[in-house]
């Protein structure tokens, strides 16, 4: 009988850790655990960990008109399958904030290629959303006169204080530092670009390869409360293998994929070294009609299909007219922005274009101007 007591203490004891790991770090239940000081009381250090926050787009008008039954499930499979994949690509979700997602990467545990791992993430989340998830919310959200959802993502990298924070009387594992705060205003600015994912240049800069991510530099931008300016990044795509980097079955989808992994494995940074062939080999740019109608003034979801030769010029020119307007020349940033169709040209286009023709107009002490001019997009006034 006490042999019996001491399996079911046991058995309990298991369970109770399996359902603490769900609410912090496992590696954190681990240390508490063991009896280590430092997981019995408040304790950082400093580590360098990439950060993603994600939510999704127009959630509180969302949950207005849906009843919570419908609510609670769309908002509950949207989260499993979400942390699913985050786990899959090594990250820890530190926090669920009602629709969203705060995301480590690099700790507690050390994570090699904590960048990459990050944007696969990334990725990985917005093609399962659109894939698959949408397709099973499509009847509730159709009912209650809502479209699918789409996501924003935020991602930065940085050095911050990470561990236990919190009193003597409550703690939680979390981050402390500017990079937190940073990561989740690029997530913010993904409405004002009309895109769903924005990563800094500090994220961009460990990544082993640009090779197989096709990325597009967005802008440079001076946030409020920040005095140094950070470079953005629109993740694109990338070349996985979504099937691998998932647990539930997206064969469905993931078939084109794979089947074109092998002919579409280089990213922008070649396509920049081959652009003077690909241009003289490809097909006429297609006509407005042929092209999707996702890569038409928001790029939220961006088709394995819809990533041809013509969508990766229009990455390119859309870099080339960003650069001309950095550097003052507008006269030719126009130029080169007004070489993108207007038709299918997306939210982050139509406003460098807009900015363009705002800095062309004469202002009163136009030399001071110019003298000064830094090429930063100043959102020091804007709720960013």
């Amino acid at each position: 009988k006490e042999v019996y007591n001491m399996q079911l203490t046991f058995v309990a004891l298991r369970r109770a850790l399996e359902t603490f790991s769900k609410f912090v770090p496992t590696t954190v239940v681990r240390n508490i655990v063991h009896g280590g000081d430092n997981g019995r009381r408040v304790h950082v250090r400093h580590r360098e960990v990439t950060i993603m926050f994600s939510d999704i787009a127009g959630f509180t008008s969302i949950a207005e008109k849906l009843p919570v039954k419908e609510l609670l499930y769309i908002l509950t499979t949207y989260l499993s399958v979400m942390t699913k994949i985050v786990e899959n690509f090594h990250g820890v979700v530190a926090e669920i904030l009602g629709d969203g997602l705060l995301v480590f990467w690099n700790t507690p545990d050390d994570v090699q290629d904590h960048a990459s791992k990050a944007l696969a993430t990334a990725l990985a989340c917005q093609r399962a959303l659109h894939k698959s998830l949408n397709g099973k919310f499509e009847e509730v959200l159709t009912r209650y006169g809502l479209g699918p959802l789409s996501i924003r993502i935020g991602i930065h990298t940085g050095k911050v204080l990470s561990g236990n924070i919190g009193s003597d009387q409550k703690m939680k594992f979390g981050c402390m530092g500017d990079p937190v705060n940073l990561a989740s205003r690029l997530e913010g600015l993904c409405k004002l670009y009309g895109v769903e994912i924005i990563c800094s240049e500090d994220t961009v800069r460990l990544l082993p390869s640009r090779d197989t991510f096709l990325l597009r530099e967005l802008d440079l931008v001076r946030v409020k409360g920040k005095s140094e300016p950070t470079k953005l990044f629109h993740v694109i795509r990338q070349d996985i293998d979504v099937e691998a980097a998932t647990s539930w079955d997206v064969s469905q989808y993931n078939s084109s994929a794979r089947e074109k992994k092998a002919s579409s494995s280089f990213g922008l940074k070649n396509f920049r070294s081959i652009k003077s062939k690909v241009l003289k080999k490809k097909s006429k740019t297609p006509s407005p009609e042929t092209v999707s109608h996702k890569v038409t003034r928001v790029v939220f979801f961006v088709e394995d299909e819809d990533v041809d030769d013509a969508f990766r010029e229009r990455v390119l020119v859309y870099e080339e007219a960003l650069h001309a307007y950095q550097n003052g020349e507008f006269d030719n940033a126009l130029k080169k922005v007004n070489e993108i169709d207007s038709s299918i040209a997306d939210k982050a286009t139509e406003y460098l274009k807009q900015r363009i023709i705002d800095a062309k107009k004469p202002k009163p002490n136009e030399t001071h101007e110019q003298d000064t001019w830094d090429g930063v997009n100043n959102l020091v006034g804007k709720d960013f």
